[in-house]
């Protein structure tokens, strides 16, 4: 909620996707987790995701190889505890990191991700995730926060974006928060 309530804009446009998806919403006649997890709108998705990314939720993973496993040209055998940064914010954190794409495999090569910017990685900004059309682009930039294939978070697929969406939705879509001041530190009013 923070990112929202420090981002007035965002979260405007935000509650007016919701209105257009549920025009009759408000604090006592909310959506229904049904019409919610059905629907689907570019910027709420691109909101949620965007908060994924920012927030951090998932900053590390760990994995055990359960096979002798090349990675890059390098040989990692069977047992090895593996861990990976999948929330790598920018490709420009990843300068340091020289890949030979003929080291790849060719699993890895047929899908690039977009680049965000340094500079503009530590910013709440959903449109990052959005492409010329206004349509969400899960691959807009460098990020995997919950894993891919069979050791993937095998929640993601059942739980990531829609029923996330539903107390989402029902909190922004109803009352709009307020950035506040008291002694120094911002809170949530509205």
């Amino acid at each position: 909620m923070k990112y929202l309530t420090a981002n007035q804009d965002k979260q405007s446009k935000l509650r007016a996707a919701m209105l257009e998806l549920w025009p009759d919403a408000n604090a006592t006649n909310l959506p229904s987790y049904q019409s919610i997890v059905s629907s689907e709108h570019p910027y709420i998705e691109a909101s949620i995701q965007e908060l994924i990314r920012i927030a951090l939720t998932a900053p590390s993973w760990h994995r055990r190889t359960t096979q002798d496993v090349v990675v890059l040209g390098h040989r990692i055998p069977a047992g090895t505890d593996v861990f990976g940064a999948p929330s790598i914010q920018s490709l420009d954190d990843m300068d340091d990191f020289i890949i030979n794409p003929g080291l790849r495999s060719a699993s890895s090569k047929p899908r690039h991700s977009g680049k965000w910017s340094r500079e503009t990685k530590g910013l709440y900004q959903p449109e990052r995730w959005l492409d010329a059309k206004g349509e969400f682009d899960a691959y807009a930039g460098p990020m995997l926060p919950f894993g891919a294939g069979p050791r993937g978070c095998f929640g993601m697929v059942d739980s990531l974006p829609l029923p996330f969406s539903f107390p989402f939705c029902t909190m922004i879509g109803v009352r709009r928060s307020f950035p506040c001041v008291v002694y120094g530190i911002k809170l949530t009013c509205g």
